[in-house]
């Protein structure tokens, strides 16, 4: 959509370069060094299926259990963050780990490429299709390598949830951990990568915070309960408090009412 001679030159070696400075190595290279079909699908579930389904449910988590009005502000987080990613890979197109099993690191890159599935190819020897085959041989946006949506998105949806559920943070991060090591195995990411996605992520939840509504972390199904201290819990409208107000016993004040009244008759007599 836009002509080949107005795009920004398209950098081949700056991501493994950083990726070197920064860890020591070409962690993608070492991940996605040995391979096997339980690793395949390992990686596939969450790069190729819970990316494209975690956000509806998510969705859905957040309107239920979230306070009101959350979801609003989630759902312009994770379309401004995504905008904002799609803007930089634009003006800052880069080549995925693929790429230098394909064409090499020698190789310039061209907007005439095809794009390629890396190690979903594999997924589609598996299931004996092509669906990932022909989607980024077609798919406009090749060298859209930084930053990773795919670790934007997860980390995203990892603060918004664990700031609505606390509890939820440790399976919110395992799955965050999962995905980029599936997106260095299929060779779509480098870790430079997973990092920009992640950092555009927190800087979109901080913008979003002061619109965030408070978490209301009373379960009014806790004062539903009888209570068998013989005590009511009066709500106050003025502070949201419950106070706690001594429930006479009949029982007790007419016993001690019969008592008092015999011990007066036998003093009178």
């Amino acid at each position: 959509f836009i002509p080949g001679s107005k795009r920004p030159h398209i950098y081949v070696s700056v991501l493994p370069a950083l990726e070197t400075i920064l860890y020591g190595d070409n962690l993608s290279t070492i991940v996605s060094m040995h391979t096997n079909v339980f690793k395949d699908v390992l990686a596939w579930l969450p790069y190729g299926v819970l990316h494209f389904t975690l956000p509806f449910f998510t969705s859905l988590g957040l309107w239920w259990f979230g306070p009101p009005g959350i979801l609003t502000v989630f759902a312009k987080a994770f379309g401004y963050m995504n905008l904002a990613g799609v803007l930089t890979q634009l003006a800052f197109p880069c080549s995925p780990p693929w790429y230098e099993y394909v064409y090499g690191m020698n190789t310039p890159a061209t907007y005439s490429m095809p794009g390629d599935a890396g190690g979903l190819i594999r997924i589609d020897e598996l299931f004996n299709f092509n669906t990932y085959e022909t989607a980024f041989n077609d798919s406009p946006m090749v060298f859209g390598a930084f930053p990773s949506l795919h670790s934007a998105c997860a980390i995203i949806q990892t603060l918004f949830i664990s700031y609505t559920l606390p509890k939820s943070r440790p399976l919110c991060l395992t799955y965050v951990f999962w995905i980029w090591w599936a997106c260095m195995y299929l060779t779509h990411h480098y870790m430079v990568d997973l990092v920009g996605g992640g950092i555009y992520a927190i800087v979109t939840f901080w913008f979003a915070w002061n619109w965030l509504p408070p978490v209301n972390l009373t379960n009014d199904s806790d004062n539903s309960d009888d209570n068998v201290d013989g005590t009511l819990l009066i709500q106050n409208n003025d502070s949201s408090s419950s106070i706690p107000c001594i429930e006479p016993d009949v029982k007790i004040f007419n016993s001690n009412c019969n008592e008092f009244k015999v011990e007066i008759d036998n003093i009178n007599r």
